[in-house]
């Protein structure tokens, strides 16, 4: 409601509310940030992947039975069969390595076929990622 003392201050002029999200500047720091920030996520990286991971396993637990195999000079099972590899989550532990959480579909020597969690550490070298004990 005017008072007087509003129409006595001279004319009134009306000015529509500032929306500073349609402001061309806010658009611009918007689209600045969310690129800094997708650079930022894709330069920090998150360990191997999933098929990374699968690939290491699966081809230390082929080296172990050869060196069984070899080891008793016979054939037939000597080691545990990997049927699939799922990556829970990795964190990074020092420069390049990482302490991975994995469930294990495995059917070991002696036993039944079972899914199994467990922390893995993997490092990043020249020839990409390998299983370190």
């Amino acid at each position: 409601m005017l008072s007087l003392l509003d129409l006595a201050a001279g004319p009134i002029r009306y000015l529509p509310p500032f929306n500073m999200a349609r402001h061309p500047l806010v658009a611009s720091l918007r689209g600045a940030s969310c690129v800094i920030g997708l650079a930022a996520l894709s330069a920090c990286g998150s360990g191997p992947s999933e098929s990374e991971i699968e690939r290491v396993v699966k081809a230390t637990v082929a080296k172990e039975k050869a060196a069984t195999e070899r080891l008793i000079r016979g054939g037939g099972n000597v080691g545990p069969t990997v049927h699939a590899v799922k990556k829970l989550g990795c964190k990074e532990t020092s420069s390049n390595v990482y302490a991975c959480d994995v469930e294990l579909d495995v059917t070991p020597l002696v036993g039944e076929r079972t899914k199994a969690p467990t922390t893995i550490r993997f490092a990043k070298g020249s020839d990409g990622w390998a299983a370190m004990r």
